[in-house]
């Protein structure tokens, strides 16, 4: 469980990220990430927590295959540990322990929707997420910005998610996760080697 909760931030960014409506999304997003197959990145967390006054870097990489339905989270400084999906499986690995522990999402049904929900956002199949948050999109010239405002049950932990995209691909550049506590994790992925080809 200690693995899971550090991969929970990944897990609801993707979440929340993958509610974005079709026909608030620039459409040369909505089709780039529609034609997306495979994602390779370099990715650094920066999490931010009050009760610490250092701020928590973790570094590593993201595996995203749409077509197998395969997404892995590696992280390798300052621990290791990986946490991999793949259909409706789930396998988590933790270097303090040596344990592999695997899990079947098929009986679990909110790990069963964050996964479908974070292969549906990298796959660009908006039309499958459901509409539960408030968005703010704002085009400039050197970015593309996401507000993503919980209106559910969520809002009372979470305050908002801001998704960063580049101008020119629709791979994401960053993500920022503002919580109630005034905790905060920004993930900015790196170097992305985006195939595409459906």
């Amino acid at each position: 469980m200690g693995t899971l909760r550090r991969f929970l931030p990944v897990v609801l960014l993707l979440a929340w990220a993958g509610n974005l409506a079709a026909g608030e999304v620039p459409p040369r997003l909505r089709e780039h990430l529609a034609s997306i197959r495979t994602v390779e990145s370099a990715f650094t967390q920066v999490k931010h927590l009050r009760l610490f006054t250092r701020e928590v870097v973790l570094t590593g990489r993201l595996s995203v295959d749409t077509s197998a339905e395969k997404l892995e989270w590696k992280v390798e400084t300052p621990v290791r540990y990986t946490v991999s999906f793949e259909r409706a499986k789930m396998t988590q690995w933790d270097e303090a322990t040596g344990k592999t522990v695997r899990f079947d999402a098929s009986s679990n049904p909110a790990l069963k929707a964050a996964l479908g929900q974070m292969l549906a956002w990298f796959s660009g199949r908006f039309n499958e997420m459901e509409r539960e948050y408030g968005l703010e999109v704002e085009e400039k010239a050197d970015a593309v910005t996401v507000v993503c405002v919980p209106k559910g049950a969520v809002a009372a932990f979470l305050r908002r998610v801001v998704v960063t995209f580049p101008p020119d691909t629709g791979y994401i550049r960053s993500v920022r996760l503002d919580e109630v506590s005034g905790d905060w994790s920004e993930i900015r992925f790196e170097n992305p080697d985006v195939r595409t080809g459906k």
